[in-house]
């Protein structure tokens, strides 16, 4: 009896366990991965595996082999294996499973110094409610949606632990057609705990500010807009996750919210906008001067004559987009601003619009449509 303990405590020093790799998905599960050195005799082998938990599911665990030995069995709760090795050899076990009730989000921060941009910053939001606890495991993050059965909704964040920022510029993959985040060094995440990761910090993004009126939005309101490109030589430059954005504007020593607005996700080299809010001090009207509607051939045919005013209330000049929407195969026949076909159905109007002042577009329009 004392040999056979002697001989299991030498079989137990041959084996090397490697880094774990954690890969936590946007549907509120994570797989966990890790590769195990044996060393292996000629014929049956009894292998236990004291890194798996016996609480995960028999059905989302899986075990395989690399160089050639035979599994013939595996042992559950306690995991362990029964190994055929063809002569005494050293083999390396890919072991993996899915922990449900581990989830992610992204979330940016747009940091204001009157019109200019001082920080935008991002960070990850890491929610480990399983049983399970992972202790400098290598993690990463992925952006997909891949088909699952059964859907596990993710549950409200509830406390969180601060860890210092790195860049993840040069290390962002393609994978199986979704889109992988990695930290770059080891975490510890605990059963029942939440962590912020802070992960992108720039002071060096430009982004341009206009102000838009767009009637269907709200037809007394006129909205700020920041539009960016996500482009190394504008402060980015990396794959953006989706998620919420609020915008901070820093005066003197006091922090003022904004607003908040949501950003899907964002390709390297790929435009995006957020909106800020209403501005205070400029307000739209929209009016139909006249509309009148006629039959030509197979089309209906509408003509119409439109009134948007800016009011400026700042003591500064302002230019707005106005944005309107137009319907079937339509021309603006006339217009008293500058304007630019943007799509099939929308088309902008440039007004500049000074201190004090309104600016006033009338634009006619004629359009047809089937009937």
């Amino acid at each position: 009896m004392k040999k056979l303990v002697f001989v299991l405590f030498l079989f137990f020093l041959s084996i090397s366990f490697a880094n774990s790799n954690l890969t936590i998905y946007s549907n509120n599960f994570a797989v966990l991965s890790l590769e195990k050195k044996i060393d292996l005799k000629k014929g049956i082998n009894f292998i236990p595996l004291d890194e798996v938990s016996g609480s995960i599911p028999v059905s989302s665990f899986y075990v395989l082999t690399q160089k050639g030995s035979v599994i013939k069995e595996i042992l559950y709760p306690n995991y362990a294996l029964w190994i055929q090795a063809p002569m005494d050899m050293e083999e390396v076990l890919s072991i993996f499973y899915i922990i449900p009730n581990i989830s992610w989000i992204c979330e940016h921060l747009l940091l204001l110094d009157d019109s200019r941009i001082i920080n935008f910053n991002s960070r990850f939001i890491v929610e480990n409610n399983s049983s399970e606890n992972f202790k400098n495991v290598n993690l990463l993050l992925l952006i997909g949606e891949p088909q699952i059965l059964e859907s596990i909704i993710p549950r409200t964040l509830l406390k969180a632990e601060s860890k210092e920022a790195f860049s993840l510029e040069e290390s962002i993959e393609s994978k199986g057609e979704y889109k992988i985040f990695p930290y770059k060094e080891p975490i510890t995440i605990l059963s029942k705990q939440t962590k912020i990761l802070p992960w992108l910090n720039s002071n060096n993004v430009s982004g341009e500010k206009i102000y838009f009126y767009e009637y269907q939005r709200d037809i007394n309101s006129v909205f700020i807009e920041w539009n960016f490109i996500n482009s190394k030589e504008k402060g980015l430059g990396i794959p953006l996750p989706a998620g919420k954005l609020r915008i901070f504007l820093k005066d003197g020593e006091k922090i003022i919210f904004l607003g908040e607005s949501y950003i899907k996700n964002i390709a390297e080299g790929e435009k995006f906008s957020i909106i800020q809010g209403k501005a205070f001090d400029l307000k739209g009207e929209r009016i139909v001067m006249e509309s009148k509607d006629y039959i030509e051939n197979k089309y209906i045919v509408r003509e119409g004559k439109i009134q948007v005013i800016i009011n400026n209330a700042k003591d500064e000049k302002v230019r707005v987009e106005i944005r309107e929407y137009l319907e079937g195969d339509w021309q603006i026949i006339s217009s008293s601003f500058p304007y630019v076909k943007v799509s099939k159905d929308r088309v902008k109007f440039i007004l500049e619009v000074e201190p004090k002042k309104d600016a006033i577009l009338n634009y006619y329009y004629k359009t047809k449509l089937s009937k």
